[in-house]
């Protein structure tokens, strides 16, 4: 790799070293083999009040293993405590009386040395290869960052998808199929708990009329009002546009004991909306009519027959009269 695929114009160095003979000499070194930024400081203290501050980040430090109070390899573990410098390559200065540090110094986190009095060849050397290994590592980086920025936008991507697929439209509440994969899951969590069950099923009362009257955005914006006033999705509660003006509601635990009342609170609170509908021969505004079904005990039964019997309760309650509510295998109940 060539000095300017490593960009040593734009490489910004920092000295470490007591001795200003030793930092003006390695400044004219640095800047004799094109390193573009060279700063310089006499201790550990000082670089890191140097690295806190100076612009654009240092990306090389030559730091002389002997100081005194904090010497260069100290300087560096310490170094290594912050993450936000720990990766910057450090290039160890030593003398050859001090070459037995260097193996401590490697230990450390040390990415190359340079013995003193160096030669230019030298430093230029294992400053480039330095550089070399680092814009490696920072590529490396970069990749595995954008790997991950690829998976996060396919996950989002594909919870958009599941979203898509589970919703309904025009409502926003989950549509029959995510309605019919959550009674299944309900089920299977109640028999394996061996807790409650219940569905409603529940029609708006003579829909088409309300259609032909208002017209299809009447209609649109009824059911949107309807489906506002089904109990929330929770994990053990699943609101759902079954079909057309059709909606379902199971569930499951100890609240499913509760699912009569439930269904008699949604029947009034689209009541109390006084939606006009001049077309009903009930009341001259939107009604509903609710058909449930309640188990203390579902280990006997297929969601299917449970989903049948809400859907007789709900042919019963229409039978009837509409605007009730009728719980299976009860008379009906006003």
């Amino acid at each position: 790799m060539s000095t300017v695929d490593i960009g040593l114009a734009t490489t910004h160095a920092l000295i470490v070293d007591d001795d200003s003979d030793t930092r003006f000499l390695n400044q004219y070194a640095l800047k004799d083999i094109g390193v573009g930024h060279i700063g310089q400081v006499s201790s550990i203290q000082e670089m890191f009040r140097y690295l806190g501050e100076c612009q654009p980040p240092v990306s090389l430090i030559l730091m002389d293993v002997m100081m005194p109070g904090m010497n260069g390899i100290e300087g560096l573990k310490a170094l290594n405590q912050h993450p936000e410098f720990s990766d910057i390559p450090v290039i160890m200065l030593t003398t050859l009386n001090a070459t037995e540090k260097l193996e401590e110094a490697f230990e450390a986190g040390a990415t190359d040395y340079v013995t003193k009095p160096f030669k230019y060849p030298e430093l230029k050397a294992r400053v480039l290869a330095a550089l070399k290994k680092q814009n490696a590592l920072n590529q490396l980086k970069e990749r595995q960052q954008l790997l991950l920025q690829q998976q996060e936008a396919l996950k989002l991507k594909q919870r958009n998808l599941e979203r898509n697929v589970y919703a309904d439209g025009l409502t926003h509440i989950p549509n029959r199929r995510a309605f019919n994969d959550g009674l299944e899951r309900l089920w299977q969590r109640c028999v394996g708990r061996q807790e409650p069950l219940g569905i409603l099923m529940s029609d708006v009362d003579y829909f088409k009329r309300y259609n032909d009257i208002y017209g299809h955005q009447k209609g649109d914006e009824c059911l949107q009002q309807v489906a506002k006033n089904l109990p929330a999705l929770t994990p053990d509660t699943l609101p759902a546009r079954y079909g057309g003006e059709e909606f379902a509601v199971v569930i499951g635990g100890e609240k499913a004991r509760q699912v009569y009342e439930i269904a008699e609170q949604v029947r009034l609170r689209v009541m109390a909306l006084k939606i006009p509908h001049m077309g009903s021969e009930i009341v001259p505004y939107i009604t509903l009519s609710l058909g449930c079904v309640f188990h203390h005990d579902v280990s006997h039964l297929q969601p299917d027959e449970i989903l049948k019997q809400a859907d007789e309760a709900l042919y019963i309650a229409k039978r009837e009269g509409r605007n009730r509510v009728h719980l299976f295998g009860a008379k009906e109940l006003t």
